[in-house]
């Protein structure tokens, strides 16, 4: 079953969206396995991404762990940074090497800016990006259609799955 990658900053929703994604699969009867950074490190310790050479580590035993997990019968959610694109592409190799598919949900959170961007916006007074408004206001209900979707594919390809098999 595939791979699912979330990637984001910071309090982008990554972790609330991967359990989202996770009990619905679960519900549906699927094989869910969720790596992130406290199940690699044992604790929760944002300090390590300070420190390149502990980063490093980090990156090496999450993809050790995705590795270890990933199947072609169980999803494999990675809830981290994952911010760095030659990691992304090691992890797009491990799941063609497992026979099985990658997806990446990028978290982006529009209702916070970065204080950067938040400073420019303020003196240029622009508007903000109207992609990201949905009909009724409410920027979650997009991820969670987002997610849907996603759980949808999920489905499908156990299905066709099953009946290659």
């Amino acid at each position: 079953m595939p791979l699912v990658v979330f990637c984001g900053l910071p309090y982008s929703g990554k972790s609330r969206r991967a359990k989202e994604l996770r009990g619905a699969l679960e519900a549906d009867g699927r094989a869910v396995h969720v790596v992130d950074d406290a199940s690699v490190l044992g604790v929760e310790d944002a300090t390590v991404y300070g420190d390149s050479a502990r980063e490093k580590a980090l990156r090496a035993a999450l993809r050790a762990s995705v590795e270890r997990r990933l199947s072609r019968h169980d999803v494999v959610i990675l809830d981290s940074l994952n911010y760095i694109k030659g990691f992304r592409y090691e992890l797009y190799c491990l799941a063609r090497a497992a026979r099985t598919t990658l997806c990446l949900v990028y978290c982006v959170q529009p209702g916070s800016p970065s204080p950067r961007r938040e400073a420019a916006d303020v003196a240029e007074r622009r508007v903000p990006n109207l992609s990201w408004i949905a009909p009724n206001g409410d920027y979650s209900q997009v991820l969670v259609w987002s997610l849907q979707s996603i759980k949808t594919q999920i489905c499908r390809i156990y299905r066709n799955f099953r009946t290659f098999s």
